[in-house]
């Protein structure tokens, strides 16, 4: 783009300064006597130039002349360049012309002379070349200067392009600490790279040192360079907000944000603090130098430390001269200027007063959290919510103070309306809400039930002339519990209230006061303002065909229109009015024909508009549908184009999840793209699909539900295909269904034109939908983070801005935490943070199993601050979401925290604070932390599981939010759910079931949100609860009264059927789902299905590690299968991978002894239309099977015992595993490390086991071979992979040739020793498993059984002993390998 840009300002010209230096030489002779008179018409042309180099002029002019003078004549019309004029003149040059001039004339000449002269005149003229700048264009990261010829360094022996060195000093001061300055190689562009806080702006002009660069040419002068900054950047709004409490006491920490500020367009704005009028000046004189360290570091929040408040305080407040002896101090006011720049020059100056109360108990201190004023419409929701901390300690202002205040901090609402109607009616407020309520936060404080209007001046210092003198009741401040007014937020700090809460046009403030727990007296304040908009007209759609056939009646409907600012949906309020015009108005407005006849002239109840076949000709018509409330002017219109063609055209109807010219991200679209079809009209024998245009021209073919004939009326043809990689944003497309002949099918492809489409036979544009705006997804924004460094449980801020959005306003914030790989360059630019996924629970690259802790969930803040952090490496990433759901991300590397101990006052201040703010992302955060930090220290549980209680009382239950709580439960009971975290396994019975209780709220709080139990909730839900399984199963169980670890385990195990039964709950019939919480092996995993049981005799029941054949609902069962009415069998299946929760079953039992604490349980159940389904089956073919179950190392037998492969059920009668009704599916190889079990009666828990056989013995007096083995490794023959014992592929064999048997894995070949042709004593090739593992050690066996590489075969060989008369011998089944 720069290479266009630098052509096009090359192709200027360019200042040049001419000097010309002339020769001239003459010669004359005498002639005859000649007299020549003419009279001509001529036109001469001159042309002005720009050359880069000399050149030389030659003119040779011949002239007569009578007499010694010449007479002429004449009117001539001349440009602005040189005029030649004369006869017989010839010029030569060498340049450029970029102007010409034309000149006309008429003259007449009568020339006598008696000399014949002639001259020769040599010119020469030298440019001398002029460097300048044609553009200086300013990006968010970047000043490119453009010259017009290639610049060099005027000293040769400088070769580098030092920023400091080229440009004057405050031009490069305004690029930033750290900018550099980098030529192109042509010379002709100067790269300045912005550094830190750069302050350069659209509009400043930028001064390079005079004579600095030079042009790259011969002949040159030095000049000054100089240019305006310019900008290709579209503006961007600047909107600043100054956020900052109303009333704060001496000893506090004083801050005013400038965070939700927008409009910086991708950099850092330019931002100056200073103190306004009215401000104390000794009070200034303190201030004022923190104030300039925030503006010389661009600080967006500015922080004033309550030591050096308290001490401009102190130094300005005047005291009273009063006669008693008693001293009385003023509350005084601070004003805090602060003017915000963005980089397109665009500024604001915003104030702020916050008034210092004269109060002598310290209070907690309070911030407004969102917007202080805030516009909204009386059908959207609000929320306003400010952020509180405990006092501070009166020792940081005043040496040996002691008297800290100690109590609960007490968050009180108040509420009054302000708008002049507020006193129309006797009760206004408690009319606004349908359903009284308070705030739940503040059911038991204690309000003022007196009407208040003496609030401190702070309170209404930006509104107080808002309230009359006279003032009624609804303007008096008054408890928020007085006003029926709904809260819907759980925190103390945040009112939300849902839609209609507020009347349109009227006009409330909201004050918050922090205090203590029988406080009375002034407290801290902010007061918001909520202004409430005129009602919204209501919003006209309409819908029906695009194109239809003249012989075809067709409707259209304006029954999607809606009224937003209605309470009821659809609104019953409206009307309709109808009319037509011939001609398509998007196409050509300005030439629209005649009106359609006999159209509706009356405003109608009915939505419908039926029309008649042959009620149009062919041709376009455009419809307009206005719409209005019923009594009221107001309307809003919408357009609709319909095609009448003489073709056949069935009646397609769209419905698409946009309105007319509405926005559609580029990331993402919701819902699915529709077309009904009529039986009203023919419908042809089309092919079908769906394509993405723009301007008539097919960009994508996209997936469709239906493709061919044949089409039933009323059928729909969907697509959920969304082509986002093909939008550019700003642009509008349209979707458009076609129909295809199967000649023009094969040919159909991206590039053609809808219009030609429509001119071939057999084929048509079934239907157009309104058009959409594609919305691109936020860029461009800036992640900061302060500090980089610091201290264990060290606090952290970070704040993001300069998104560009096409609604920057809108936009929402996430924050997250990973940890960084500490060999990552901490000073390198180039680091860049790895490719996560945020949406898919199951992939290997889902941001939790990377070590992500959201930090922040979806919020309109951009400043996340107190972040307590543990020791570690960290990157932080900011996701961005618009409105629409498009999502971008920034990350930033650090904060570095130092590694150290962490004493248990630090752990308890750290967690007081946290339930100080009543915020549960910060209680959440604070926890992570001291477990990061606290890693091995079980003294810190407790403490911790009190915190987790207190954050899910006040947490919104978001899935963001419940996912979060899983996630800190399963760090904090440590286990295969926390193993991530690196805590210790917590075993105390009461704390688990503390934990267990939580999970439990989480489960049910999600389950009852409009989406149900999300994926990445259960996901982290089954982590924790596999944790506190490990807890309950390793705990010490080994006294004789189990009774509470049995309980325990069945309180888990329907924990898990609640997760199974909440992840039903979002399944439609013939759907499954698999979710896993399994970590290095360890964990549990669900899988759930549900079929229906009419189709499943014909089909079986196959899904994940579950199988039940088809012959299983064959038998009796079967044929009463289908003589019932139900449509519902669900199979559940819960995976205790290496984690057995029965492990405190009595080993005396069943077959317990033998069954392992770290063995895989598969839990099966089934159900048959709500009620458990049982089986008990004696055929093998028709059992079910249970796959996957994993398989322990084998464990060493007992003297005279082989251990062999088995599968046992759990018995909950009998709390014992017994092996009746079930067997191992075979063969089991000697590698397995999993095996399937037969499941004869069902359903019920599975697990796989080793029980010991006793060994059969033999006497023999002939000579025996002792088995020994030697490995071969045997690659495969390139590319060939080994699937089999290939005979080709083995070592020469020992004795009469190999023979192979059981192809495929496990598969044998023999090869019989010399001397032994009954193949009974053999040497055995055995391949290797596919899995890959190895050295596995089989305990039992003869030597070192390892599972191979499957391109390396192990054999084993025969050697001769001597013969002993007798020899007792164990064999082995998963031996094949030992002697036969």
């Amino acid at each position: 783009m720069w290479r266009l840009f630098v052509a096009a300002m090359c192709a200027l010209s360019a200042d040049a300064l001419t000097t010309n230096s002339s020769t001239a030489t003459s010669t004359t002779s005498s002639t005859t006597f000649v007299t020549n008179t003419s009279s001509s018409t001529f036109t001469s042309t001159s042309s002005s130039s720009s050359s880069s180099r000399t050149w030389t002029t030659s003119t040779s002019i011949t002239t007569t002349t009578s007499s010694t003078f010449t007479t002429t004549s004449g009117n001539f019309t001349s440009g602005t360049e040189t005029t030649t004029t004369g006869t017989n003149t010839s010029q030569t040059t060498t340049s450029t012309t970029s102007m010409s001039n034309t000149t006309t004339g008429t003259s007449t000449t009568t020339m006598t002379t008696t000399t014949n002269s002639t001259t020769t005149t040599s010119t020469t003229s030298t440019e001398i070349f002029l460097l300048t700048i044609e553009a200086a264009v300013l990006s968010p990261s970047e000043l490119v200067v453009v010259f017009n010829y290639p610049a060099r360094i005027a000293e040769p022996e400088n070769t580098t392009w030092s920023c400091p060195d080229l440009w004057e000093e405050e031009t490069a001061e305004s690029f930033g600490i750290g900018a550099t300055c980098l030529p192109s190689d042509d010379k002709l562009l100067l790269q300045v790279t912005l550094g830190q806080w750069p302050r350069v702006q659209v509009g400043h002009l930028a001064v390079m040192k005079f004579g600095v660069l030079l042009p790259d040419v011969i002949v040159f002068e030095p000049t000054e360079l100089s240019a305006v900054i310019t900008t290709t950047t579209p503006q961007v709004p600047l909107r600043g907000d100054l956020a900052a409490p109303d009333a704060v006491q001496p000893c506090s920490t004083v801050r005013f944000s400038l965070g939700a500020s927008t409009g910086f367009a991708g950099r850092t704005p330019v931002i100056e603090w200073q103190l306004g009028n009215g401000t104390d000046p000794a009070l200034a004189a303190i201030l004022q130098p923190t104030l300039d360290e925030a503006t010389s570091q661009v600080k967006q929040v500015l922080e004033i430390p309550p030591d050096i408040f308290y001490e401009a305080v102190s130094a300005s407040t005047p005291q009273d001269d009063v006669s008693n002896e008693t001293e009385k101090e003023v509350d005084l006011d601070v004003v805090v200027v602060s003017t915000i720049s963005n980089w397109l020059g665009q500024s604001e100056e915003l104030s702020a007063v916050v008034n210092v109360l004269n109060v002598d108990t310290q209070l907690p201190q309070i911030m407004p959290a969102t917007r202080k004023e805030v516009d909204v419409f009386s059908y959207e929701e609000l929320e306003i919510a400010v952020d509180f901390a405990p006092a501070v300690s009166i020792s940081r202002c005043i040496v040996n103070a002691t008297d800290d205040p100690s109590g609960e901090i007490d968050i009180q609402w108040e509420y009054r309306r302000i708008d002049d109607r507020a006193c129309d009616a006797p009760d206004v407020i408690e009319n606004i809400s349908d359903t009284n309520g308070s705030n739940s936060s503040n059911d038991s404080n204690e309000t003022n039930e007196t009407w208040d209007n003496s609030s401190n001046s702070s309170n209404s210092s930006n509104a107080s002339w808002l309230v009359p003198v006279s003032p009624c009741l609804a303007q008096l401040w008054r408890g928020f519990n007085r006003t029926g007014l709904v809260d819907k937020s759980p925190r103390p700090g945040k009112l939300h209230f849902g839609a209609f809460s507020f009347q349109p046009e009227t006009r409330h403030q909201f004050r918050a006061s922090a205090g203590l727990q029988g406080y009375v007296g002034e407290k801290p304040t902010v007061v918001f303002t909520v202004n409430v908009l005129p009602r919204t007209r209501p919003t006209a759609v309409i819908s029906g065909p695009t194109r239809v056939s003249a012989v075809c009646g067709f409707n259209l409907s304006a029954a999607d229109s809606y009224d937003a600012s209605a309470r009821v949906q659809p609104s019953t309020e409206l009307e309709y009015f109808w009319s037509c015009v011939e001609g398509d108005f998007f196409e050509n407005a300005t030439d629209m024909g005649m009106s359609c006849d006999n159209m509706t002239e009356d405003w109608s109840d009915s939505p419908e508009l039926h029309l008649e076949s042959g009620f149009l000709a062919e041709g376009s018509h455009t419809f307009t549908l206005q719409v209005r409330r019923r009594g009221e002017e107001a309307v809003s219109e919408a357009m609709h184009v319909v095609h009448v063609s003489s073709h056949p055209q069935p009646l397609v109807v769209l419905k698409v999840p946009w309105t007319f010219g509405g926005p559609v991200s580029v990331a993402r679209h919701s819902g699915l793209v529709r077309a009904l079809v009529s039986d009203s009209c023919l419908i042809p024998n089309w092919n079908w699909q769906w394509v993405l245009t723009r301007n008539d021209v097919v960009l994508a073919l996209l997936n469709t539900s239906v493709l061919e004939q044949p089409l039933s009326a009323g059928q729909e043809v969907v697509t959920s295909e969304f082509r986002g990689d093909l939008l550019v944003p700003g642009w509008s497309y349209e979707y458009a269904l076609v129909g295809l002949s199967n000649d023009t099918a094969k040919r159909f492809a991206p590039g053609w034109y809808l219009a030609a489409l429509e001119a071939m036979s057999g084929s048509a544009v079934a239907a157009t939908s309104v058009p959409f705006l594609a919305d691109g997804v936020p860029s461009e924004g800036i992640l900061e983070l302060a500090p980089r460094s610091g201290p264990a449980l060290g606090r952290f801020s970070m704040q993001t801005y300069g998104w560009h959005d096409e609604e920057e306003a809108s936009l929402s914030y996430s924050f997250v935490r990973f940890p960084a790989d500490t060999g990552d360059a901490w000073a390198d630019d180039t680091w860049v943070a790895p490719k996560m996924d945020w949406k898919n629970s199951s992939s290997e690259r889902y941001f939790r199993k990377l070590g992500g802790l959201t930090l922040q969930h979806w919020d309109s803040s951009s400043v996340l601050a107190d972040v307590v952090m543990a020791p570690g490496t960290f990157f932080i990433v900011v996701r961005v979401r618009d409105r629409l759901g498009g999502e971008a991300s920034a990350a930033v590397l650090g904060p570095v925290v130092a590694s150290e101990d962490v004493a248990l006052q630090e752990v308890a201040d750290a967690l007081e604070a946290s339930f100080t703010s009543r915020d549960a992302d910060r209680i959440l955060n604070t926890v992570d932390a001291v477990l990061l930090s606290s890693r091995g220290s079980a003294l810190f549980t407790e403490p911790l599981l009190g915190a987790l209680e207190v954050a899910l009382g006040i947490m919104e239950p978001s899935a963001d939010g419940l996912e979060k709580m899983g996630q800190v439960v399963a760090s904090l009971v440590g286990g295969s759910g926390g193993a991530r975290s690196g805590a210790p396994q917590v075993v105390n019975k009461s704390q688990l079931s503390r934990a267990a209780d939580l999970l439990q709220s989480c489960v049910g709080l999600a389950a009852v949100q409009p989406a149900g139990l999300s994926d990445a909730v259960a996901v982290s839900v089954l982590e924790a609860l596999s944790g506190v399984n490990d807890g309950n199963r390793l705990g010490d169980n080994t006294t004789g009264d189990t009774s509470e670890a049995v309980n325990f385990t069945g309180r888990v195990e329907a924990l898990a059927d609640v997760v199974a039964q909440g992840l039903l709950s979002r399944l439609h019939l013939g759907e499954s789902l698999s979710l896993s919480g399994v970590f290095e092996g360890s964990g549990l995993s669900l899988q759930v299905s549900w079929r229906n049981p009419l189709t499943v005799p014909a089909t079986g029941f196959d899904y994940g590690d579950l199988l039940l054949p088809a012959s299983l609902f064959q038998n009796e069962f079967g044929r009463r299968l289908q003589d019932m009415t139900c449509t519902s069998l669900v199979a559940k299946a819960t995976y205790w991978h290496r984690s057995n929760p029965y492990t405190w079953a009595d080993p005396m039992k069943g077959v317990n002894q033998y069954v392992f604490a770290n063995g895989t349980v598969a839990d099966m159940e089934l159900s048959l239309c709500g009620s458990p389904f049982f089986f008990n089956e004696t055929e093998p073919e028709r059992a079910m099977r249970v796959r996957t179950v994993w398989l322990p190392p084998q464990p060493p037998p007992p003297p005279g015992f082989r251990m062999e492969v088995a599968c046992a059920r759990w018995s909950v009668a009998d709390q014992a595993w017994l092996m009746t009704g079930v067997e191992v599916e075979r063969p089991v190889y000697w590698d397995a490390v999993d095996v399937t079990c037969i499941a004869y009666v069902g359903a019920a828990a599975y697990t796989a086991l080793y029980i010991p056989v006793e060994v059969t013995t033999s006497t023999t007096t002939e000579q025996w071979t002792h088995p020994t083995y030697t490995t071969f490794e045997v690659p495969p023959l390139p590319p060939v992979y080994i699937v089999s014992c290939n005979e080709s592929l083995l070592p020469p064999d020992p004795g009469q040739g190999w023979n192979c048997t059981k192809p495929g894995e496990g598969q044998e070949c023999r090869s019989a020793c010399k001397g032994y042709p009954d193949m009974m004593t053999s040497m055995t090739c055995l391949k290797g498993s596919i899995t890959g593992i190895s050295s596995h050690k089989r305990s039992g066996s003869r030597g070192l059984m390892t599972r191979f590489n499957p391109n390396s075969l192990r054999c084993w060989t025969c050697h001769s002993l001597p013969t002993k008369p007798t020899h007792r011998m164990q064999l082995w089944p998963s031996q094949r390998a030992v002697i036969k």
